[in-house]
């Protein structure tokens, strides 16, 4: 039989390492705030939070939900996969689309050698910006395209260059605006238009400081990126 003091020793040793165990379990699943550009496999097994746009959404059969969340200054992209229990509490699912700017806590797990963010609540999803609210810089578009390619975008600039193309009821113009490091202009056109007023019927003229909502590509005819838009006068908000 043990004698006192060892079994008193044991039982220290036992509640020691119990305590060091549930220390070193908390640390590893204490969320932590990284940039989509920073994960990498050092976060598989650990809780996460990021920030990013969204850029691809898919509802798959069974009601999980899965989101492609790009960072816009690093041109990452990362997959996250939404719990479908989580999907069904969702109060403004229906605001995310591509554009919304949304924050996601979420275990990071290895899918198939890619990195995934797995999302088992609801509360694990944070609307930041509607796609409608969130307007991005020219620059930082035009510094990388790609990443913006076929994407639903909204932009702020002043108007210039304006043209009408009665054929197909539609008006070109040229977007332009300053920033930090420089001049940034960008074409854009946009369809079922004839004339050149923003949604609330305000006439557009030159220099005006103007919202714009399209889809941003590039145009193989004239081998320029473009932002074009097929809403009419909707897709123009004139800011006064």
């Amino acid at each position: 039989m043990m004698e006192k003091p060892k079994l008193i020793l044991l039982v220290i040793l036992i509640s020691l390492i119990g305590i060091f165990g549930i220390y070193a379990y908390a640390v590893m699943i204490e969320e932590k705030t990284v940039s989509i550009g920073d994960l990498g496999p050092k976060y598989i097994g650990s809780m996460v939070e990021v920030e990013g746009n969204i850029k691809e959404v898919k509802t798959w059969q069974d009601g999980d939900l899965s989101l492609i969340l790009v960072d816009y200054e690093s041109g990452k992209t990362v997959e996250v996969n939404v719990d479908s229990d989580a999907v069904e509490n969702l109060d403004h699912q229906d605001k995310l689309i591509p554009g919304a700017k949304i924050r996601v806590s979420g275990l990071v797990e290895d899918y198939k050698g890619e990195i995934l963010i797995h999302v088992m609540s609801s509360e694990g999803i944070e609307l930041l910006q509607t796609a409608a609210n969130n307007i991005i810089p020219l620059n930082v578009i035009l510094k990388r395209p790609e990443v913006f390619e076929g994407v639903q975008v909204v932009v702020r600039g002043n108007v210039w260059k304006i043209e009408e193309i009665e054929s197909i009821k539609a008006f070109t113009f040229t977007l332009q605006n300053t920033s930090d490091d420089g001049y940034y202009s960008v074409n854009c056109i946009v369809f079922n238009i004839t004339q050149f007023v923003d949604r609330d019927e305000m006439r557009i003229q030159y220099g005006d400081d103007v919202v714009f909502t399209g889809i941003f590509e590039y145009y193989e005819q004239q081998g320029i990126w473009q932002i074009q838009s097929h809403e009419g006068r909707n897709a123009l908000e004139k800011v006064d």
